[in-house]
């Protein structure tokens, strides 16, 4: 994963401990914790929580138990994501997504199918500053 941060040309503060975050911290945005999360679930980590869970900050508890994000986490294979688009918009092809029957596109934090699209597609999302787009492409049969 340290290779695939590198190539995006920015500072990187790397760390092996992505098992534990600070959601529930009401002192971070629900779009940061939003990141965290995302994170997390892409690392395939386990979830440890350094905070009280019975006093979460508004909207934490919601992201703590996102059932698609966890599914991330938790796939079945245990492979770790990759980083494969830094751009808020992309080909379905040009990331090897080239299932002629297309995809259904899940928006992870939202709960939401937003399309269907196929390989020659582009999809383009807008992403706060602070924030995330989590997505997640199904392929059709």
């Amino acid at each position: 994963m340290r290779d695939a941060l590198a190539k995006t040309g920015r500072s990187i503060v790397y760390s092996t401990e992505w098992n534990t975050i600070v959601v529930g911290n009401s002192e971070i945005t629900v779009d940061i914790v939003k990141v965290q999360m995302s994170i997390w679930s892409i690392w395939s980590a386990p979830l440890i929580m350094s905070n009280d869970l019975c006093d979460l900050a508004p909207g934490h508890k919601e992201i703590l138990l996102n059932k698609y994000v966890i599914a991330v986490d938790q796939d079945p294979l245990g492979n770790m994501g990759s980083l494969v688009n830094q751009t808020t918009s992309f080909v379905f092809s040009n990331l090897g997504l080239t299932n002629p029957s297309g995809y259904n596109v899940m928006d992870l934090w939202a709960g939401k199918i937003v399309g269907t699209f196929r390989p020659s597609d582009t999809y383009t999302a807008t992403v706060n500053p602070t924030g995330v787009h989590f997505i997640k492409a199904v392929a059709l049969q």
